[in-house]
């Protein structure tokens, strides 16, 4: 091998696992929406077009490694195109599960505090309730969820029975 030769194999390997640290990020935070697609989509094809290259120089026994770590960075860019396009149909469906509703908390002295907050309608979990704070001299009543003006009763986790799906839980 010339010092070239050593000059691709490093630079090919560098290039290659350049795309890791984008994998890494992309199965952690299970995220893609600043990436463009389309950016991975025009590496995909342009090295796939260097493949067809090096395979060419491969088969007439020169730039075997050009060959090699070119097959990595394509290998590398289709799996970060299958990565974003699997984390957006997560994400999309995702979005179908969460809803928008109001949480409301009811007093004995008839007094209602009603604020927004989300529902995994999958696990029936109240997330994301905005905070009011109300200083009232009343024993609290009651809390319950309001989903399409229909209202069902709030208990917290601990408390509820397994497959119960007659509340919702905080």
């Amino acid at each position: 091998m010339t010092v070239y030769d050593w000059f691709q194999l490093t630079g090919g390997v560098i290039l290659a696992l350049g795309y890791l640290p984008q994998i890494r990020q992309l199965l952690t935070t299970r995220s893609c929406k600043d990436l463009n697609i389309n950016t991975y989509i025009s590496l995909a094809a342009g090295i796939g077009m260097m493949e067809i290259y090096a395979y060419n120089l491969w088969v007439k026994h020169s730039a075997a490694m050009f060959f090699a770590t070119n097959t990595i960075s394509l290998a590398m860019v289709v799996y970060i195109i299958l990565l974003v396009l699997s984390v957006r149909r997560e994400s999309e469906s995702n979005r179908k599960i969460i809803k928008d509703a109001l949480y409301a908390t009811k007093y004995i002295d008839g007094s209602v505090i009603i604020t927004p907050c989300n529902v995994n309608m999958r696990t029936k979990e109240v997330i994301d309730i905005v905070p009011c704070f109300y200083d009232c001299n009343s024993t609290m009543g009651g809390e319950f969820v309001l989903i399409n003006d229909q209202e069902y009763p709030v208990i917290q986790s601990g408390d509820r029975e397994p497959f119960d799906d007659n509340f919702w839980y905080e």
